[in-house]
This record gives C-alpha cells, structure tokens and sequence, in this order.
C-alpha cells in the first residue's frame, strides 16, 4: 500500500467545533485526523523565491 507522507503538530484550538460549508457543526477531539491547507505566505512562489532571503 501507498502512504503519504504526515506530520504531527500540536496546535491549540480557539473553538471545538468548525461549521461546515452546508451550515453543519463538525465536533473536533483529540486524536481525531485533520487535512488541512496551511496558507504560509500571501506571496506567490516566484516572489518567493526572487524576494530577499530576509523578507
């Protein structure tokens, strides 16, 4: 079987649920497992990479 690559990261979470684009409630616990998109820069990878390494 294929598997992908996964990180464990601790976080702490304002809120234990999340509403859904339908208008549901989704109940977060602990252990449970997330896929998530984390937005790391407003810049795009060209930016990125022409930027100062400071930046």
């Amino acid at each position: 079987p294929r598997r992908e690559p996964f990180f464990k990261v601790p976080l702490a979470l304002s809120r234990n649920q999340l509403v859904l684009k339908n208008g549901g409630i989704a109940h977060l616990k602990k252990g449970i497992t997330v896929w998530a998109r984390f937005l790391v820069a407003g810049r795009t990878l060209l930016q990125l990479l022409y930027d100062k390494v400071d930046d």
